[in-house]
């Protein structure tokens, strides 16, 4: 989760393939400085970020899936495809935990959330009775309107 909010592209040139390896699709951002950095602006808006990301993973129904470390910004530096780093890339720097503890604090009381609201854990999606669809005006919402925005209830 680090890496998707610190760098812009892959970073797989020690993978010896020329940095052809792993997908070019990253769909990340890294908010104006390409890894680390010590910018309190950009390192404030790549917090929020993975609070975000991480809130949308752990309220969202099903089976989160999270990387180990993701809950303490581990980093492979911005390599995504290190299946073949046996080194300092794909291990786990376990003094980030205790760089990162606001992340971590974080992650450990949406754990948290989700388990004291057993609906998140529901595999199937929600069903038409579970949910209400409201127009804007709080009426039964006129589906051919464009203009008009949904929001479920």
């Amino acid at each position: 989760m680090n890496d998707l909010v610190s760098y812009q592209h892959k970073h797989n040139e020690a993978n010896a393939e020329d940095n052809h390896d792993g997908t070019n699709e990253d769909f990340s951002g890294n908010y104006g400085v390409e890894g680390a950095t010590k910018d309190a602006g950009i390192e404030f808006v790549r917090k929020r970020q993975i609070k975000n990301f991480l809130l949308t993973l752990l309220v969202s129904r099903g089976v989160p899936m999270l990387l180990g470390g993701d809950e303490f910004r581990r980093t492979q530096g911005g390599n995504n495809n290190a299946y073949c780093q046996d080194n300092e890339t794909s291990w786990i720097d376990w003094s980030n935990l205790e760089k990162h503890q606001e992340i971590y604090r974080f992650a450990q009381g949406m754990i948290a959330f989700r388990l004291a609201h057993p609906i998140l854990s529901t595999e199937q999606f929600y069903t038409d009775a579970e949910v209400q669809w409201l127009g804007p005006q709080g009426g039964r919402p006129n589906w051919t309107d464009p203009s008009e925005k949904y929001l479920p209830v």
